[in-house]
């Protein structure tokens, strides 16, 4: 068994306990995460490949076009000053606090920082803050 299949199954267990609004904020932090050292690697793609397809969706939107509604938004994120990066993602972990979904965002986090086997010293410092929420 590979380390996909691994974060696979833990993360799916996860989702299938989630409201519509948290798999939301989960999906944006997931994304959030494999693009903010501006490389998306295989494994990671893999990640949010097998995070989206877990996932309990019940919108009108597709969580295909929603997800890449995140990547555009994340795409702008990154072009902002690390205070304002920093300040959306306290911003977006806020959301998954008051939805109840703090441990399911740190388990992503983590593991999306680690699906390509190594973290990125952008990614160390946002995965902190993550780490930092209870």
């Amino acid at each position: 068994m590979n380390i996909l299949d691994v974060f696979k199954n833990k993360v799916g267990s996860l989702l299938k306990e989630s409201d519509q609004e948290a798999n939301e904020s989960l999906i944006e932090l997931a994304t959030f995460f494999y693009k903010i050292d501006n490389r998306v690697s295989l494994e990671e793609q893999r990640y949010v490949d097998e995070l989206m397809g877990s996932i309990e969706w019940s919108s009108t939107i597709s969580i295909e076009s929603f997800q890449r509604s995140c990547v555009s938004k994340i795409n702008q994120i990154i072009r902002c000053s690390e205070e304002e990066t920093l300040s959306y993602l306290s911003n977006l972990m806020k959301e998954l606090s008051q939805c109840g979904a703090v441990d399911k965002a740190q388990v992503i986090a983590k593991e999306i920082s680690d699906s390509d086997g190594e973290i990125a010293d952008d990614e160390v410092k946002y995965l902190d803050l993550v780490m930092s929420f209870e």
